[in-house]
């Protein structure tokens, strides 16, 4: 990923990017469901932290 990230954008002419009509199918979206089911088996707080570092060029 960081490859085509910081890639020139010419070397990126023939890469091709597309989403799924329906998200529900992304195994993102399933690996989300997953945590949040453990989460919530486990009776963790309603209020989940999340921190995410941004790297801005």
């Amino acid at each position: 990923m960081a490859n085509w990230l910081y890639a020139p954008f010419a070397e990126l002419q023939w890469v091709t990017i597309s989403t799924p009509d329906s998200l529900s199918i992304s195994p993102v979206m399933r690996y989300l469901a997953l945590i949040l089911d453990e989460a919530m088996a486990q009776k963790a707080p309603s209020k989940p932290q999340v921190k995410a570092t941004y790297r801005l060029n």
